[in-house]
């Protein structure tokens, strides 16, 4: 498992250098673009570009956001249900449905109010 780990964070390690790579390419090519409208005397149309750039990239952090946050309550729900596989071994057959509709309800409702929190955020 300890293997796993260490492969899981060098592949993640990976990506953030393929990553920065990519930022870094992408940013030249727009420093290009508006270099270009620059120079021809076209400025206004960069920063109408450069406004739509930045109004993208808002959206872009408001999804990851969004990603943050149900990635937390997948996790927030594979624990539950962890716990409740443990109960379940360590109970009788038919013991403990009532903790589990109620838990599984709690869940969804934790689930829903940081539905609507992530909303209000937009």
């Amino acid at each position: 498992q300890h293997d796993d780990m260490k492969s899981a964070m060098s592949l993640d390690q990976g990506a953030d250098v393929q990553e920065a790579e990519e930022a870094i390419q992408q940013a030249r090519a727009w420093a290009d673009v508006f270099t270009h409208f620059h120079e021809v005397g076209r400025a206004d149309l960069g920063r109408t570009y450069s406004l739509s750039l930045g109004s993208l990239r808002k959206r872009l952090e408001e999804l990851d956001k969004e990603l943050e946050a149900i990635a937390f309550s997948e996790r927030q729900l594979l624990d539950c249900a962890a716990r409740e596989a443990k109960k379940a071994r360590k109970s009788a057959p038919g013991e403990g449905l009532g903790s589990s509709d109620s838990m599984g309800r709690a869940l969804v409702e934790r689930i829903a109010v940081e539905a609507a929190r992530m909303e209000k955020s937009k």
